[in-house]
């Protein structure tokens, strides 16, 4: 009963933080900070309050912040075998924070270039979550004030609670619903399920998987959903914007650094300058700079317009655009720009642009 009372006093749970805070630098490369050390070796459980992390190259820029943390180990702690049935944070926050010299995040796996070990958790429950990601190089800000993540190996949950911001370039837009299923069994991967995203934009459907505990993380999801073709354009177009709306299919996949997403997209009716188009098909890929339409096809005025190009996103090159039409209706088509007028073409017509 004395040795027991002995471990668990202040002076002993002091030189214990020290020794794990000492422990993380040496094997990897993080910066602990915790004002205090609670453990019960009785139940497994350990406490920190007031944590802070950060990677040993930016000890400033702490990437994880919470008022507490708590978790219980297995009893294969004792032995080496880290594993835990259940880890709760208090007011957490993640800030991630890219510039041109680099990340504020600790190297993705050993010195050696594998993967890191797998983070093995039965339970997570994070009631309420900030993440912040500034990408400077990407001109990418993410701003999520409060997200409630509940995980577990066969079950678990995702909920937005407050709005959040998201802005590339001079665009922004809100982002007021996040919210599905989620689970966490292999110690690597987050997997996404029938997540619902509503934002200014429209609505989409969120399935796959975000790879976090690898050597490069990376995420594969498949993305469907619809919403107004002029707000979804203005991200990509400047002037006068399409009207109409839009629905889509994509995969996303790639590096988290750098994503890149296969599109289809289907619109029944659009209108751009006073043109009318009616079943637009297109596919594209879009990634950090640029959005390749590979193809787009639509009705006009009787006929057949197909189209491919490219969208620069930012300044680094300048967009184009191949086009061609046929059976378009002449008459149909001047009628439809300039209105009513005594003369109009005849005929059909074809050609290329």
């Amino acid at each position: 009963m004395v040795v027991a009372l002995a471990l668990h006093s202040a002076p002993v749970r002091a030189r214990v933080l020290r020794y794990a805070i000492a422990e993380l630098q040496s094997r990897y490369h993080l910066r602990l900070e915790a004002s205090r050390l609670d453990y019960s070796l009785m139940s497994m459980r350990v406490g920190l309050s007031q944590v802070s992390l950060a990677a040993d190259r930016t000890p400033d820029r702490p990437f994880f912040e919470a008022s507490y943390v708590s978790a219980e180990l297995t009893r294969g702690a004792f032995v080496g075998d880290v594993e835990f049935r259940d880890v709760s944070v208090v007011d957490g926050r993640v800030t991630i924070a890219r510039t041109a010299a680099g990340t504020n995040l600790p190297d993705s796996g050993p010195d050696d270039g594998g993967a890191p070990p797998a983070l093995r958790i039965g339970h997570l429950a994070v009631p309420r979550l900030a993440v912040i990601i500034r990408d400077e190089p990407a001109d990418l800000v993410v701003d999520i004030p409060a997200v409630s993540i509940d995980l577990a190996a066969d079950a678990g949950r995702v909920a937005l609670m407050a709005p959040a911001r998201v802005a590339i370039g001079g665009r922004e837009t809100r982002v007021t619903q996040a919210e599905g299923g989620a689970t966490f069994n292999d110690g690597r991967s987050l997997r996404l399920s029938s997540l619902q995203v509503r934002s200014d934009e429209g609505s989409m459907r969120v399935d796959g998987t975000l790879a976090l505990i690898v050597a490069e993380p990376s995420f594969d999801l498949r993305v469907s959903g619809g919403g107004e073709l002029a707000r979804l354009s203005a991200w990509g177009m400047e002037g006068e914007l399409p009207q109409g709306t839009l629905s889509f299919d994509a995969r996303v996949a790639g590096p988290i650094t750098g994503p890149t997403a296969d599109l289809q997209l289907a619109a029944p009716e659009i209108t751009w300058q006073r043109l009318a188009g009616k079943n637009l098909r297109a596919t594209a890929r879009v990634t950090t700079g640029a959005v390749d339409v590979t193809a787009l096809q639509f009705g006009l005025a009787d006929g057949r317009v197909t189209a491919k190009g490219r969208l620069a996103l930012g300044n680094a090159e300048e967009s184009r655009i191949a086009a061609s039409w046929s059976e378009v209706d002449l008459g149909g088509l001047v009628r439809s720009l300039v209105g009513s007028t005594s003369v109009l073409p005849a005929g059909r017509g074809s050609g290329t642009l």
